[in-house]
């Protein structure tokens, strides 16, 4: 059980995001708040594991946590779950001070379909370099390359 580990809970929050059982994820739930980045981390991929409202609402909440692994984490799990009722708060992730987090929020933008297509196509022709970059890297790749459903 998640709550009896309290030394090692991204030991069990990972094996939980593993077996992806729905019962597990009340318990990485309340990890999605808790102090230690890892374990937030964690807490995400239970949640784009096991999906649904729930894991949606946790999911767009650590978009905004403010480690970029736990950022990275959500965004990627959002692209997984194809997630496109969170398509506007991904996008935010373009402007993203780590490269990494944008990189995930786009491809995961590219996931989600059309929706997805237009923020980054948006994206394509913003001020802020960061946007159009990421932008332009991701819509110019292949998709077999992205990792990403078509």
């Amino acid at each position: 059980h998640l709550d009896s580990e309290p030394a090692r809970p991204t030991g069990s929050l990972k094996l939980a995001a593993r077996l992806a059982a729905p019962g597990l994820l009340p318990p990485a739930l309340q990890a999605c708040s808790d102090e230690d980045a890892a374990v937030r981390a964690a807490a995400a991929e239970v949640a784009a594991a096991v999906g649904g409202p729930e894991a949606f609402a946790a999911l767009e909440s650590l978009l905004r946590d403010r480690a970029s692994a736990v950022r990275l984490i959500a965004a990627r799990g959002i692209g997984r779950l194809e997630g496109r009722q969170l398509a506007a708060p991904l996008a935010e992730l373009l402007y993203d001070p780590d490269w990494e987090v944008r990189h995930a929020a786009a491809t995961a933008l590219r996931a989600l379909g059309p929706v997805g297509r237009i923020h980054l196509r948006r994206a394509l022709t913003d001020a802020d370099p960061r946007a159009s970059e990421i932008a332009r890297h991701v819509v110019d790749l292949p998709q077999a390359s992205l990792g990403v459903n078509p």
